[in-house]
């Protein structure tokens, strides 16, 4: 998305030019309704980003709550990222892919195998859908306080606790701690973690911290019933999420509404036959 004026050199070069796009088609139908909307929104005042006041887009069923919207749109006003993002929305053609996951790379990515192997000996352990995984991605940080907040909620719960904390170097990676014992995951709601839980059948507690992620943590909450809440708005530097909050989100994932397990597990089949042969994503 990012290297849109690229698309001028190649046509200078006379060479075809594809960008990948790896955020949602949801969040790409904000994008490119951005222009219409910063035209709608031009009159109004600053206090709209704290208003009641939702927003219709396209590519969503329900309205928009400003709250959860990227932090470029919320400061639009005297921000040049607002502007950047303007120009990035003028996008050529689309052409659906996917689901695309990593299934082996993560794995290798660890730069400690010994660390690997007695995690996936201790899951190995615990029974069925016992674990909640907690994952705020590479760039994700979360202070002492919160962590301790954190912890106190989950114990609260009762349930076993996996928590992926750190660099990109050392990611662990969702894709090989899914299923079996893993029953569910509290998230930044990054794509590509939303995506592989769904392939994976675990339903997801939601908790954005940057970058698009309010939006996607919307799109399975409200637009799908695909998720668990425990924040919507949250963004890094937000006042702490309290170990009440954690435990209720915590306890509603693991044996909450049946109804949203069985459409991750739907959901799980779907994205499995699309990349079988003639589904809509086998090349």
């Amino acid at each position: 998305m990012f290297c849109t004026s690229m698309i001028d050199v190649a046509d200078e070069l006379g060479i075809p030019c594809y960008l990948f796009y790896a955020s949602p088609a949801a969040f790409l139908g904000f994008m490119l309704h951005l222009p219409t909307l910063n035209t709608q929104l031009s009159e109004l005042t600053p206090e709209f980003d704290e208003s009641e006041t939702e927003l219709a887009i396209p590519s969503f069923c329900n309205p928009v709550p400003p709250k959860v919207l990227p932090s470029f749109f919320l400061k639009r006003n005297g921000d040049d990222g607002y502007s950047w993002f303007l120009r990035h929305a003028h996008i050529p053609p689309v052409h659906p892919v996917g689901p695309l996951l990593d299934h082996v790379g993560p794995a290798k990515w660890l730069s400690d195998r010994s660390q690997r192997e007695m995690i996936m000996t201790w899951l190995d352990q615990q029974p069925t859908s016992s674990v909640v995984f907690l994952c705020f991605g590479s760039m994700g940080s979360l202070s002492v306080a919160q962590l301790r907040e954190i912890a106190l909620g989950l114990e609260r719960t009762g349930f076993r606790m996996f928590c992926q904390m750190g660099s990109w170097n050392g990611r662990l990676g969702w894709a090989w701690c899914a299923g079996g014992p893993t029953g569910g995951f509290v998230s930044h709601c990054g794509w590509n973690s939303i995506l592989e839980s769904l392939w994976h059948g675990v339903p997801v507690a939601t908790w954005p911290v940057y970058a698009e992620q309010q939006m996607n943590a919307f799109e399975p909450v409200r637009e799908l019933g695909l998720a668990a809440e425990i924040r919507l708005e949250y963004r890094q530097g937000s006042d702490l999420v309290l170990a009440e909050e954690i435990e209720r989100g915590g306890t509603g994932l693991m044996e909450g509404d049946g109804e949203v397990r069985e459409r991750v597990k739907e959901m799980s089949e779907k994205s499995r036959m699309a990349l079988m042969a003639d589904g809509s994503s086998n090349v």
